[in-house]
């Protein structure tokens, strides 16, 4: 008996590591994130079977220790060894790196294995320790979780410190010009062929590599940002809804570069099911066709009529329950017909269930009446925003405004766009 344990216990060692070292490559490339790693697993549950037929074969070694359930331990670390040494020289994008944050939960990890191991050899004896040993390497695709739950509140305690400081270092440099890259792909090259043209003229610091993670980006401006740099160019990665926003909050991006926009990252995003495009008006029809085809998605079904007695109905022809929903609308003349007709849609989005409701609107109606310039007179701009706030949307997305403080007069996120940056070549 003595020899079955000895040799489960110098093949259980290897096995550890292999698996150890597997799982956390796999829970960085996942952005330490327990609910995208477990997706993962579910996705490839059919490639790790063997840990979990392990875990049957540990626990039932524990329960029931015998030769034949000994052998069979013996038998599934070996296979485990072998496959884990196969997948350890697989090539990847993106080679583990053994940052402080790995460390830490490898540390973690290797503490609580250890208390598992004695606590359970004191309760269970050494006639059990074959499945105990089997039991604790084929667990080890679920200890980066836990581990990543139990180090969460030093790890947000670590990134606070570290994110603070790089802003510190930001606002050390005045004048520099930051420029943010992003894209379903192609944000590498990108940002490399930003470089070879800027540092013609200025001096430049990009973020080597495929660092776009938050903290990949903290690293960077810590570690190589200079009072001498007059451009960053931040590379700027997007697994999640969130994402960009999240690093944006660090740099604040003066200058934006969008790659593309495909489906490389809907499995985190969802699917193009989730974004559904409408127009509010006949006058907008058109503009919303261009829109969507451009996106390559099919234009939302909607019925909108006018009624003899001039009142408005809006009809959704398809389901919008929790879906990203956006709203076009034009300011073709009658302009307070267009301005109904919004208004309705949107009421008509949020009875619907809509989960996000953002309106496009090109050119926003009444943005001139943006102050008080006389006496007795209306901000309309202000009540513009009053209205479309309380109709129910979420977000606006508007484009060059007559003023940019009437962003100020909304509650909600109101994104201004620029064609200064097409327009100035002519």
């Amino acid at each position: 008996m003595e020899i079955r344990i000895l040799a489960v216990a110098v093949l259980a060692i290897p096995a550890f590591f292999l698996i150890m070292r597997y799982h956390m490559h796999m829970f960085q490339l996942n952005g330490y994130k327990n609910g995208e790693h477990l997706h993962w697993l579910k996705k490839n549950i059919g490639q790790q079977w063997l840990l979990p037929f392990g875990m049957l074969l540990g626990a039932a070694g524990m329960i029931l220790p015998c030769m034949a359930v000994d052998a069979a331990v013996i038998v599934t670390l070996v296979l485990m060894i072998l496959v884990y040494r196969a997948r350890k020289r697989m090539h990847t994008k993106k080679k583990l790196v053994y940052t402080a944050r790995v460390k830490r939960m490898l540390a973690t990890i290797l503490i609580a294995t250890a208390l598992i191991l004695a606590l359970g050899g004191v309760l269970l004896g050494i006639r059990c320790m074959a499945g105990l040993f089997l039991f604790l390497v084929s667990i080890q695709f679920l200890m980066n979780l836990a581990a990543n739950i139990i180090n969460r509140p030093i790890e947000s305690s670590v990134s606070r410190f570290y994110i603070n400081d790089a802003k510190k270092k930001l606002a050390g440099v005045p004048g520099l010009q930051i420029i943010g890259v992003t894209g379903s792909y192609g944000k590498t090259s990108v940002k490399f062929y930003l470089q070879t043209l800027l540092q013609e003229k200025y001096n430049v610091l990009v973020t080597p590599e495929s660092y776009n993670t938050p903290m990949g980006v903290v690293k960077t401006i810590r570690e190589s940002l200079r009072p001498m740099h007059e451009v960053f160019v931040c590379e700027m990665g997007a697994r999640h809804v969130g994402d960009i926003r999240e690093i944006c909050d660090i740099v604040h991006p003066r200058h934006g570069v969008i790659t593309s926009i495909g489906p490389q990252h809907l499995e985190t995003f969802f699917n193009m099911e989730n974004i559904k495009i409408f127009t509010c008006s006949k006058s907008a029809e058109n503009f919303t066709k261009e829109i969507c085809d451009c996106l390559d998605l099919p234009m939302g079904q909607i019925n909108s009529i006018k009624f003899k007695n001039d009142n408005n109905f809006v009809q959704v022809l398809e389901t919008v329950r929790e879906q990203d929903v956006y709203l076009i609308q034009t300011t073709e003349p009658p302009v307070n017909e267009r301005v109904m007709e919004l208004l309705i849609t949107i009421d008509t989005m949020k009875r619907a269930a809509a989960g996000k409701i953002n309106v496009v609107l090109p050119y926003y109606i009444y943005s001139r009446s943006d102050k008080k310039d006389q006496p007795r007179v209306p901000v309309t701009a202000k009540l513009m925003a009053q209205l479309i706030e309380a109709a129910g949307a979420d977000r606006v997305i508007t484009c060059d405004l007559h003023n940019p403080a009437i962003q100020a007069y909304f509650n909600i996120n109101c994104d201004r766009l620029s064609a200064q940056n097409l327009l100035q070549a002519y």
